[in-house]
């Protein structure tokens, strides 16, 4: 469980007030944790900008991608954070309803957000986020995407009264059985849960929304092993289209975030004359 469950759970009388000393820290640090998550974003996504203004071999380019190695970021955290960084500048630059959604998004909502092709997951986020003050679990987006929550992010299948399941905490729903209409809000007008309506409650801090559920998107991965990304890698790059990468701007800024890496895996491939051996 983590800290921010455990401030926001019942306790018993004693370890409730030993929770109360340490809540105003904990809160306090899950918001400079989102606050330095988003700068991040921000750095790699300027540096990326700022690369694209010089050749891949200048000083500067390079000077850039080992200070961003020396960070102790990895190509895994640069590539999501500038998807995001993509995805919220879109909204940014958009019209201003937009904006508290861009600024409330963790970078995890914001990859998420840039996963949602075809689908209405901004728009109903956004509703969400006017509802709720804040957004909808990391688990409850996915579930969404893949066809198993509502729009109002909530299981398309759940039991009267209390449910829990692996996508989301429990929730509570009402004991009226009759479901009444669904009606459609006008966009930017006051929402309010409906009878009968389940609804997940986030927690709030007073600034913005941690929900129960959010997730870090550099910690819920399971790290595949070092044979099974060299196979990987094997297996894929002979499938690779080169003319088309040639001719995408977007996959070539990608290739050169791992630049270094693709030219020692160049220099691995090459051929190793043996010396002749002198008797």
């Amino acid at each position: 469980m983590t800290l921010k469950k455990i401030i926001n759970s019942e306790h018993s009388e004693e370890f409730g007030e030993f929770i109360n000393e340490i809540k105003a820290n904990v809160q306090s640090y899950l918001e400079a944790r989102h606050k330095a998550q988003k700068e991040r974003m921000i750095i790699i996504g300027k540096i990326a900008e700022y690369k694209n203004s010089y050749p891949q071999r200048s000083k500067e380019h390079k000077a850039l991608t080992t200070a961003m190695s020396e960070e102790g970021w990895s190509q895994d955290v640069i590539s999501n954070n500038l998807v995001a960084y993509r995805q919220y500048k879109d909204l940014i630059g958009g019209v201003s309803d937009w904006h508290p959604l861009a600024e409330a998004a963790s970078v995890s909502h914001l990859v998420e957000f840039s996963r949602s092709n075809g689908t209405a997951l901004i728009y109903d986020s956004l509703k969400y986020f006017k509802k709720y003050k804040g957004l909808p679990s990391i688990k409850a987006i996915r579930g969404y995407l893949g066809g198993f929550f509502d729009n109002k992010f909530q299981p398309r299948f759940r039991n009267k009264g209390c449910r829990s399941n692996s996508f989301s905490t429990p929730e509570l729903t009402t004991t009226n059985t009759s479901k009444q209409p669904e009606t459609q809000q006008p966009k930017g007008s006051a929402l309010v849960p409906s009878q009968g309506e389940a609804f997940e409650i986030p927690v709030n801090d007073g600034l913005f929304v941690i929900h129960q559920d959010s997730t870090d998107i550099e910690h819920e991965e399971v790290q595949p092993t070092q044979n099974e990304l060299f196979e990987t890698v094997l297996a894929a790059i002979p499938k690779l289209n080169l003319d088309e990468i040639y001719g995408n701007e977007a996959k070539l800024s990608r290739l050169e975030q791992i630049q270094q890496n693709l030219e020692t895996l160049s220099d691995m491939a090459k051929p190793r004359t043996s010396r002749p051996k002198y008797l």
